[in-house]
């Protein structure tokens, strides 16, 4: 069964596993003393001691159920001493009866490990001692202390042995816990996101967002920031001119999580729960008007609890194509690759043994196709190990990009790269590297050009990629091809537009705007003007 659809099964519980076992425990030494009792036909003159034991047994474990003694260190202890004095003074110490003395030893040491059984053994001696001299002389077992010592003895070494295995068992659990934290988590994330229709898009809840908190604020532009693993804002989106000290209001109310509002500038900190991932910074159209920023802060939390839980599963579904991109890179390295070089060896060989100058011909093509797909996979597996941004930028892993074809190639480059204002976040420079990988990759696949040109301006939100070739041109979408579609696919997730058509002069030229900073106006509330500043 599908997981929208549930599961069939789900694994017990450790704790529900446990006690069932502290169950089966109990459950089977009563058994055992039942049937020992009518094997010497004493069943009769015991049954007043069966009764409590069995009343005592369903009462110890109606309690280890309830979350208020589960920990108690007093359970097993008073559990061992009131099980004594049952058989001793109620039973009169009836040899059938003494197996049940060690049975709460072995539960404390299931529960609570070596510590508890050993002192639950102790008062379970204890009180059995206190007991032993109560039963009136005469009767029966009252004179043979040697069974009671006998199963006192084998329940202390039982409950270590059972203080052993719930070592071992908590080690496991231990080591297992943070897989079966992140799993159930993760599991939790999937239904809600395929059985109830949870947004989880980063771009729509930034706009809401925003749209939101400028009505609220009466604001006529606003920025949107999320804190990287250093603490450090990172643009995420724009509405409007980005101001000069929009970096640093953000800053400051991430750090404090205080909401500010200081003359026109409305800064909130973003939170879920206690814990602070971004802030929101809003200019007022009215500097005269005033804003109780506590309040709109509490007003946008329930929207900044689902934009957090859009980032985490953001960052979770990178991580997730990260690990993949680097296993299909290890796989193409290691086996496409290697075979593909041993297959150029051998249209080597055949170009030399060629007998004829129509097979020289026929086996030199050969050579040449293989060698052209031996680039091509190295170009591919490189692209798949350098799919991070890094610390420099998307203009630094652009550029690298473009190095790594031309040396290849033997292109002619012309580079042009500008960056102002703070960095996009990871999620929209990566975004931002993938398109400019994929239009540098068409004109080193397919091109046959001699020069390429790439450039890049970006201000904040905005920026303006520019790749241009001077080969075949006549760039459009072929069946089986996904290269195009999938570029513009990532433009609009940056709330931008991209173009494909003939350079001027011959060749193609592909054009990224994500308009922003250079817009002269936009409408407070309009949606598609937010889009775009994404």
């Amino acid at each position: 069964m599908s997981r929208s659809g549930g599961r069939v099964a789900r694994a017990t519980a450790p704790e529900t596993e446990a006690r069932r076992l502290r169950v089966l425990v109990r459950v089977c030494a009563l058994a055992l003393v039942v049937g020992q009792l009518l094997t010497e036909g004493v069943l009769l003159s015991s049954l007043d001691a069966l009764v409590t034991l069995v009343a005592l047994a369903v009462t110890v474990s109606v309690l280890d159920r309830s979350p208020r003694t589960l920990g108690s260190s007093w359970h097993g202890p008073l559990d061992g001493a009131v099980t004594s004095v049952v058989v001793l003074l109620v039973g009169h110490g009836a040899e059938p009866l003494l197996v049940v003395v060690g049975v709460p030893v072995v539960l404390a040491g299931l529960r609570r490990g070596s510590l508890s059984a050993v002192l639950t053994w102790a008062c379970a001696v204890t009180a059995g001692a206190a007991a032993y001299l109560a039963v009136p002389t005469g009767v029966a077992g009252a004179g043979e202390p040697g069974p009671l010592v006998l199963w006192t003895v084998v329940g202390l070494g039982a409950g270590l042995l059972a203080a052993g295995r719930t070592r071992t068992r908590r080690a496991v659990l231990d080591s297992r816990a943070p897989h079966a934290a992140a799993h159930q988590l993760v599991e939790q994330l999937h239904g809600l996101v395929h059985e109830r229709g949870l947004d989880v898009d980063v771009d729509v809840l930034a706009r809401e967002l925003q749209v939101t908190a400028r009505d609220l604020v009466g604001a006529d532009r606003s920025s949107l920031w999320v804190l990287d693993d250093q603490g450090t804002p990172r643009l995420l989106s724009s509405c409007g001119r980005l101001g000069e000290s929009d970096e640093a209001q953000a800053r400051l109310a991430a750090g404090s999580a205080r909401a500010r509002s200081v003359d026109s500038l409305v800064s909130l900190p973003l939170s879920a729960g206690e814990v602070v991932f971004g802030a929101l910074v809003l200019e007022r159209a009215d500097r005269a008007a005033r804003t109780d920023a506590d309040d709109v802060r509490e007003q946008l939390g329930s929207l900044a609890l689902r934009l957090d839980t859009a980032l985490l599963a953001g960052s979770i579904r990178s991580g997730a194509t990260h690990a993949e991109r680097q296993r299909l890179a290890r796989e193409m390295h290691d086996g496409l690759a290697q075979r593909t070089v041993a297959i150029a060896y051998l249209a080597e060989e055949l170009v030399d043994l060629a007998d004829s100058a129509e097979l020289a011909r026929t086996a030199g093509e050969l050579r040449d196709e293989v060698a052209h797909l031996t680039r091509e996979m190295r170009s591919c597996v490189l692209d798949l190990h350098h799919d991070l941004v890094g610390e420099a930028g998307v203009a630094d892993a652009i550029a690298g990009c473009v190095r790594r074809i031309a040396a290849r190639r033997g292109l002619r480059v012309h580079v042009l790269l500008e960056e102002t204002g703070p960095r996009l976040a990871p999620e929209l420079e990566l975004q931002v590297l993938r398109i400019a990988q994929e239009a540098v990759a068409n004109v080193d696949r397919h091109a046959c050009a001699s020069t390429l040109w790439l450039t890049l301006r970006r201000h904040g939100c905005s920026l303006r990629l520019d790749v241009e070739d001077d080969g075949v041109g006549g760039a459009k979408p072929r069946p089986g091809h996904l290269g195009l579609e999938s570029m513009r696919q990532r433009a609009r997730q940056l709330g931008g537009d991209l173009t494909v058509g003939e350079r001027p002069g011959g060749g193609t030229s592909v054009v990224l705007v994500t308009p922003g900073d250079h817009r002269e106006t936009i409408n407070k509330g309009d949606d598609r003007a937010c889009a775009a500043d994404r």
